[in-house]
This record gives structure tokens, sequence and C-alpha cells, in this order.
């Protein structure tokens, strides 16, 4: 290892470096779109959820998009270069159904208050978006 390093200094440290930066691009690009993603799936309960409710439907929402990428890039199933429909697609979805169930200020009261029609409005208004 060390005659392969004295050989050929350049070719070598180039390597480790385009890989260490490599790792270091994914992380920080992974970091700002699960931010992004938490503040997505948040929009639209921010007027009616509850703060504690914030950090669960931020962070499930996260979580949710993680996942949803991988398995875009795993399958190849579409072309998603910034990955719109994993952030906006799946954490708009779970914001929305995540306002359904957490509600509970602005005069609106989601499932888990008691109101279950607030809860089907919010289902249906996700089918109507997805057909």
């Amino acid at each position: 290892f060390f005659l392969l390093m004295r050989r050929r200094p350049p070719r070598s440290t180039q390597g480790v470096s385009s890989a260490a930066s490599d790792v270091y691009k994914r992380q920080v690009s992974g970091i700002a779109t699960a931010t992004v993603c938490g503040l997505i799936a948040m929009t639209p309960g921010s007027g009616f959820c509850p703060t504690w409710s914030a950090f669960i439907i931020g962070f499930v929402g996260a979580i949710l998009s993680f996942f949803f990428i991988k398995m875009r890039e795993h399958f190849h199933l579409f072309d998603d270069a910034l990955d719109v429909a994993g952030c906006h697609g799946v954490c708009g979805t779970w914001g929305v159904f995540a306002t359904g169930l957490f509600a509970n200020e602005g005069g609106v009261k989601g499932l888990l208050a008691g109101d279950m029609n607030f809860f089907l409005s919010e289902l249906c208004g996700i089918a109507t978006v997805a057909i």
C-alpha cells in the first residue's frame, strides 16, 4: 500500500479526496432535502395543528420522502433529478393527511380531537388531487 502511494501520489489522493467529497455532498444534500420536506409536510396544517404535532408531522414527512426517493432510485420508476415528487408530492400528501389527524386549533378539529368530518374531507381532497 505504501509503495503504491509513493509511486502515484496524485491518483491515490485524488481518488480518496473525490470519494470523501462525494460522501460529504450527499450528506449535505440529504440534510437540506429532509429539512425542506419537513417544512413542506407541515405547511398544510400550519394554522390548524398544535406545536407539538409539527415535530411529528415534519419528522414523518422527511422519513417518508427519504424512503420514496430511495425506492424511486432503486426501481428507476421515473426521472426526477431534483426529487420534486418525493418532496412535494409525498410530503404534501402526508401533510394534508396529518392535518386531518392532528388539527385542533383555529376552529378546526381533526380526527384525534373527535371530528371525523374534517378528516374525511381531507381524504377526499387527497383522492381528488391523486386522480
